[in-house]
């Protein structure tokens, strides 16, 4: 979402980032259940502090400044929302210091879970540059997917909706395509069914929900089913995410009947996007907010490219080809966006046209705009190692969520605690980095398991996962 504006950014990376909620007013970011998955232990917080924290207050740092709001943090980011106030956004245990340091913390396991109620220990300070030395593994990755799957699935409603957190009140459909993409790709690590098919039934949720233009908004929780709110933060990579969880399901099963039903969701999503893409073939947040984001883009993006794979699967020649065309257009206009002079993407497009530049000092959103081109497939094989490297090198603590680093809050960059970062993985593992993702990822577990996998670990960070333990996302 384009992870990581409602602050959407605000939400995503508050859903995603951590301790921080940071609004990212430069950027615009990237659910209560009947499921039958774990329950989050007693230290943590069934209350999706969304709710609390922001209520009904406007959506932050948009209306003024050339400069677009930073969005909402992504689906497994680890920042908090763009333009969202307070530290709700943080990831895990709150850093004691400037330095990011983090008590030992003894937790109680979510009942049926399977995770470990040890004492753990969670990372102190900024891991350094990750040495990707040949040997190392995850030995958590694939062992850990059946927990994170029955995380997902507590928060999973009889609708197939996914809510923020286990016992929200509140549905997001951007946070709820990546816990779905997670669901997915579990199956393929696990081999049970049951995985995917709660995958189809968020999938089939999201495309009765769709509504004129092809638009899922948010919704609340009622009666064990949902209503939707109207408001969205941002279209085109709300849209997007649902395309790429849907691919990733039918990558999957190969369910020609669940692919079918979904078939009116699919050309809806293209529409919903395709409606907002301009001449230069990036898209706008929403009709409304006219602002171009790096980090949506990339979402979009993969999420034409999926849909173009699953309208040919289900025989609809047309929307392939409207997918395809307009995945080709945004690719060339991200490639536009290239800016030599600081060897980065300009990350943001405001409405008259004018672009922000990347601070390699920031670590969201700029240093992490770059991550999802990168994981998305938007960079060419030549720059992407190196544009990587430049991460590594200027964000070295993203695998540890209480480590401190620079992050915008609207017009204000300041110390916070980092959060969840595990779409870095899927981008590092794209470039061959298997082990520096892996081991950031297990960081990242480590994080959450020391915080009684309260919020901000969400369904969507944990999907995240699941989907870095299945070797990321297949890229064009």
């Amino acid at each position: 979402m384009g992870l990581f504006r409602r602050s959407f950014r605000a939400l995503l990376a508050v859903a995603m980032l951590g301790a921080v909620i940071v609004s990212w007013a430069v950027v615009r970011l990237p659910a209560g259940s009947s499921g039958g998955g774990p329950t989050p232990s007693a230290s943590a917080s069934s209350t999706d502090p969304f709710e609390t924290t922001l209520g009904t207050q406007p959506r932050p740092g948009r209306a003024t400044g050339a400069v677009p709001p930073a969005r909402r943090g992504r689906a497994g980011t680890g920042s908090g929302g763009a333009g969202a106030p307070g530290p709700t956004a943080g990831r895990h245990g709150e850093p004691s210091g400037p330095g990011g340091a983090v008590s030992t913390t003894t937790t109680t396991a979510p009942v049926g879970t399977g995770l470990p109620g040890a004492t753990t220990t969670v990372p102190t300070t900024p891991a350094g540059a990750l040495v990707w030395a040949p040997g190392a593994v995850d030995a958590g990755g694939a062992a850990a997917v059946p927990a994170e799957v029955a995380f997902i699935e507590s928060a999973q409603l009889p609708d197939g909706a996914i809510t923020t957190y286990p016992g929200s009140g509140r549905v997001d459909p951007y946070l709820g395509a990546y816990a779905a993409q997670g669901l997915a790709e579990a199956a393929a690590v696990t081999g049970d069914p049951a995985d995917s098919a709660a995958a189809w039934r968020w999938l089939a949720w999201y495309a009765a929900a769709e509504g004129p233009g092809g638009i899922t908004t948010d919704a609340t929780v009622s009666g064990g089913g949902t209503v939707p709110t109207g408001a969205l933060d941002a279209t085109d990579a709300t849209a997007g995410m649902f395309l790429v969880a849907a691919d990733a399901a039918y990558a999957t099963t190969r369910d020609t009947a669940a692919l079918a039903a979904i078939e009116p969701g699919i050309r809806g999503a293209v529409g919903a996007i395709t409606a907002l893409q301009g001449s230069d073939g990036l898209t706008w947040a929403t009709a409304g907010y006219h602002a171009v984001y790096l980090m949506d883009e990339a979402e979009t993006y993969g999420g034409l490219v999926a849909a173009a794979h699953l309208a040919a699967a289900a025989g609809d020649g047309a929307t392939s080809a409207r997918a395809s065309a307009a995945a080709s257009a945004m690719a060339a206009g991200v490639a536009g966006l290239w800016d030599p002079a600081t060897s980065s993407y300009d990350w943001a497009v405001a409405g008259d046209g004018v672009r922000t530049q990347t601070d390699w000092s920031v670590a969201y959103p700029d240093a992490m705009e770059q991550v999802w081109a990168v994981a998305f497939g938007l960079v060419p094989a030549g720059r992407a190692a190196g544009l990587m490297a430049a991460v590594v090198q200027h964000v070295p603590q993203w695998a540890s969520p209480g480590a401190s680093a620079i992050l915008q809050t609207d017009a204000v960059r300041a110390p916070a605690p980092i959060g969840y970062w595990p779409v870095t993985a899927w981008a590092l593992l794209s470039v061959g980095q298997g082990t520096a993702a892996d081991t950031g990822a297990a960081g990242i577990r480590s994080a959450a398991a020391g915080s009684g996998w309260a919020w901000p670990y969400t369904p969507a960070v944990a999907g995240q996962l699941v989907v870095a333990a299945a070797g990321g996302v297949a890229v064009p």
